[in-house]
C-alpha cells in the first residue's frame, strides 16, 4: 500500500482505500472489549509505541492484537457500521 492520507482527512463512514484501513484498525482495536478494555488496551499501545520510529514494540501486545481478528469480522462489520451511518 502507498502512503497513507493523514489521519486528520479520514473518515470511517466514508468509502476509499485510506478510510477502510482507519475502520479495520478501529475494529480491530475495539474488538469486542469493555470500555475499561478498551482503555487499558489504548493505554498500552500508546505506552509500547516508539517515539522515534511509530512501531508498536511490546511483541506480546502485537501477538494479542492478530489473536484477536480471528474472532473478528470484518466485512461484516463494516457492512453494520453503514447502515448505522
Amino acid at each position: 500500500m502507498e502512503d497513507l492520507k493523514s489521519s486528520e482527512y479520514l473518515d470511517i463512514s466514508k468509502s476509499g482505500e485510506d478510510n477502510s484501513v482507519l475502520l479495520a484498525i478501529s475494529i480491530i482495536v475495539q474488538g469486542n472489549r469493555s470500555r475499561l478494555n478498551y482503555r487499558e488496551l489504548i493505554a498500552a499501545i500508546k505506552a509500547s509505541i516508539s517515539r522515534k520510529m511509530a512501531f508498536l514494540d511490546d511483541q506480546e501486545l502485537g501477538q494479542k492484537l492478530v489473536s484477536d481478528l480471528k474472532f473478528l469480522n470484518l466485512p461484516g462489520s463494516k457492512t453494520k457500521h453503514n447502515k448505522q451511518v
